[in-house]
């Protein structure tokens, strides 16, 4: 997954939790953390009537990724009730202020990635996110029995 998302060895993940996640919003909104469903887009279908469907659901072949996804939004108004008109819906997406030191539990520096890049990782999340621990992958790790 490092060469298929960091596509170089300069690269990071990030680990949190769904409660994190859901939690480290800083303005007040519902929030959903829900699970991606993967499916077969030549023969599964996406439920119409929930609104939420179409951004839960990705390809099988992406399976292997076990995403979740954090959903907010504004219910559209007008004339004081729901506007369900398509026009509504077609606005572009909300930003949010987010409390990184909730949000992100741990750094993972990518595989073969230099010294000078972990050292930049470690300077950069101790300076923004101070609570957050920086690790190496485990990849770049000997097995016990060499």
């Amino acid at each position: 997954m490092w060469r298929l998302y960091a596509g170089a060895p300069e690269g990071v993940a990030v680990r949190t939790t769904a409660a994190d996640l859901r939690g480290c919003f800083r303005e007040s909104r519902p929030t959903w953390v829900l699970p991606v469903r993967y499916i077969d887009f030549d023969e599964d279908t996406v439920d119409e009537v929930n609104d939420f469907s179409r951004y839960l659901v990705k390809r099988k072949a992406l399976e292997f990724e076990s995403e979740v996804r954090a959903i907010r939004f504004d219910v559209p108004m007008k004339d004081g009730e729901i506007d369900l008109s398509p026009e509504a819906f077609e606005r572009p997406g909300v930003r949010d202020r987010v409390d990184l030191e909730l949000l992100i539990g741990e750094v993972t520096v990518a595989p073969g990635a230099g010294s000078w890049f972990f050292e930049l990782v470690t300077e950069v999340t101790a300076r923004h996110v101070p609570g957050a621990e920086v690790r190496r992958s485990s990849l770049d790790r000997q097995p016990a029995w060499a």
